[in-house]
């Protein structure tokens, strides 16, 4: 049961790495059709270490995304917590502001 609690613990971390790290697609933004190849002519071992490369980095994500949510908003410091909404505000306003003038100008038009 400890292993089942563990990985419930890091579902979502698990959902957005598996088309990062354990599948593969041939097409740009396409559907993706394979397995990650470390081991070309290998497919168990290779099975193995990506299931588990994959495994490790999504728990790594989970810890880190623990870390950031404690610092970025912190239980029992209100002016910090304060501090940092309004940071956060400013800097959702200032990347805003650069897509509206990018926008309004020729650099995404010559995209």
């Amino acid at each position: 049961m400890r292993l089942y609690g563990w990985l419930g613990c890091v579902t979502l971390e698990t959902y957005l790495c598996q088309f990062h790290i354990w599948l593969h697609s041939d097409i740009a933004d396409g559907q993706p059709k394979y397995l990650l190849s470390l081991l070309p002519g290998l497919p168990m071992l290779n099975f193995a270490l990506v299931t588990g490369l994959y495994v490790f980095v999504s728990n790594r994500l989970f810890h880190l995304t623990n870390e950031l949510k404690d610092k970025i908003l912190p239980h029992d410091d209100n002016r910090c917590l304060a501090r940092n909404i309004i940071q956060m505000l400013l800097l959702g306003l200032f990347v805003y502001c650069v897509g509206w003038v990018m926008e309004r100008t020729v650099v995404l038009q010559m995209v």
